[in-house]
């Protein structure tokens, strides 16, 4: 095992928190899943599977949140997909109780392009009614943030 900063953080968090949650959640996710229409099989299947990837390749900043939203007994669907005008979706997390979506940025999402391309896919969402609520990783590093922020949209 390495021993630098960056990997005490990732190995501290690494509980099993998030992938029980998935595993316990899926039917209900299954659920939500079949509401999307007018696909074929085909891309109903890659949807599954990729969503599967998606859960599964959490990092660090995921599984903080994650964390906390299930110890503040907040309900979440992890990677929820979504179909808007023939382009497939993936939502960090979707919080169906509040109808909003919870996308955590990383450095990149700092970029110009990359600031267009997110301003485009929550004006998509928006067309669905479903608001999207943009964290940085830096502030998932801190519960009060998360709270805060949290409680400024309305979720509790």
């Amino acid at each position: 095992m390495r021993k630098n900063k960056k990997n005490k953080c990732v190995n501290k968090v690494r509980s099993n928190k998030l992938e029980k949650h998935n595993a316990y959640s899926y039917i209900e996710d299954i659920d939500v899943m079949g509401k999307i229409y007018n696909i074929s099989k085909s891309q109903k299947d890659w949807i599954e599977l990729t969503r599967y990837e998606l859960q599964s390749k959490a990092n660090v900043y995921e599984r903080m949140f994650a964390e906390y939203l299930i110890n503040h007994k907040i309900e979440f669907i992890h990677q929820a997909p979504y179909v808007i005008d023939g382009k497939i979706y993936f939502l960090d997390f979707y919080l169906k109780k509040y109808n909003k979506a919870i996308e955590l940025d990383g450095q990149y999402h700092q970029s110009m392009s990359q600031r267009s391309q997110d301003y485009y896919r929550d004006s998509m969402f928006k067309s669905i009614k479903i608001n999207t609520i943009r964290i940085s990783n830096e502030n998932v590093k801190s519960n009060m943030m998360i709270k805060n922020i949290l409680e400024l949209n309305h979720i509790k």
